[in-house]
């Protein structure tokens, strides 16, 4: 039996908290922010706000941020700021003087760094940029969040593909933080990503949620089924 952490996003209703709950889950996460970047699983700050106010306590409750204009994300965090502030938008366009500042402004607060990583990767021909990026931001994370991008998708994550895991296992090998891994993730592979990286945690979204287009008040929530598959086999890695 392991001790993976669950991080699970798109937790938009109080039905999918206490299914996290029941789970064991131990972090949750939800996109958000004034500026709307993801309309079908993103709330506001004053929505997180109050949803997160009604979690239990013990649950680390993460917000997600997808914009990349600094006095915006500064704003949105005069109204809420949450535990966790996971910043994974572009990293081009927030440098870790960006994150030094909101840290600067925010000491309270732990950030969570998104690391992309493109699916057509392959170790060899990018150790050298992953290494430097980590290298880079570790004076201003708390942990790393390695995640799938591509062209379709703005921001970092909610792809549903898979990276090549040996980028992730180089990742944990080569930092103190804690390293959390991503990128279509579900029941069928995450003990086998699990194995190949040993992170200290592993993140789900797509594969555990409902499609865009089931009906009914939980069509953008979690996937009972899907959701209880993977803690299992997290759990059992």
């Amino acid at each position: 039996m392991g001790n993976t952490v669950s991080q699970i996003y798109g937790v938009m209703t109080m039905e999918d908290i206490k299914l996290c709950q029941e789970l064991g889950v131990e972090h949750v996460g939800v996109v958000f922010g004034n500026r709307m970047f993801a309309e079908d699983h993103q709330m506001t700050c004053e929505q997180l706000r109050d949803f997160y106010a009604a979690c239990p306590k013990e649950m680390v409750k993460i917000g997600l941020q997808l914009n990349t204009n600094l006095d915006e994300v500064l704003a949105d965090l005069e109204i809420f700021c949450p535990e966790v502030l996971h910043l994974s938008g572009d990293p081009k366009d927030f440098p870790p003087e960006a994150v030094a500042t909101i840290r600067e402004k925010h000491p309270g607060v732990k950030i969570m760094q998104a690391v992309p990583v493109d699916v057509s990767w392959k170790l060899s021909e990018v150790k050298d940029k992953i290494l430097a990026f980590i290298k880079a931001y570790e004076p201003v994370s708390d942990y790393f969040l390695v995640d799938s991008v591509n062209s379709k998708v703005e921001g970092i994550g909610a792809t549903g593909a898979v990276h090549d895991w040996e980028i992730d296992k180089l990742i944990v090998d080569n930092t103190h933080i804690p390293v959390i891994i991503a990128g279509g993730l579900d029941a069928s592979n995450v003990a086998d990503a699990i194995r190949a990286s040993h992170p200290y945690g592993v993140d789900s979204y797509t594969r555990t949620s409902y499609p865009k287009d089931h009906p009914g008040p939980r069509g953008n929530g979690k996937d009972p089924e899907k959701l209880r598959a993977f803690v299992q086999q997290v759990k059992n890695a």
